[in-house]
């Protein structure tokens, strides 16, 4: 399979939503493969509430959550 690793943070290996989550709850930021490259997700804690957080857009949509091609993004971003 040739992957376009320009948008994907050099990924080749993606996650379903719930596997992305557990990333989010550890603190990392994690994006989709088809979103813009600063486009990405986080969790946000205040008081006792967790807010998941879509950066450059509002989501996560439907379409966002059943999708399979969710990566992490490095250190770096």
């Amino acid at each position: 399979m040739n992957i376009d690793q320009s948008n994907n943070n050099g990924s080749t290996e993606f996650l379903n939503f719930s596997e992305a989550l557990n990333h989010l709850r550890w603190g990392e930021k994690i994006a989709r493969r088809s979103w813009r490259s600063n486009k990405y997700a986080e969790a946000v804690y205040r008081n006792s509430e967790t807010t998941l957080r879509v950066i450059e857009g509002l989501g996560p949509t439907n379409v966002d959550i059943m999708a399979e091609d969710w990566y992490v993004l490095g250190e770096h971003q």
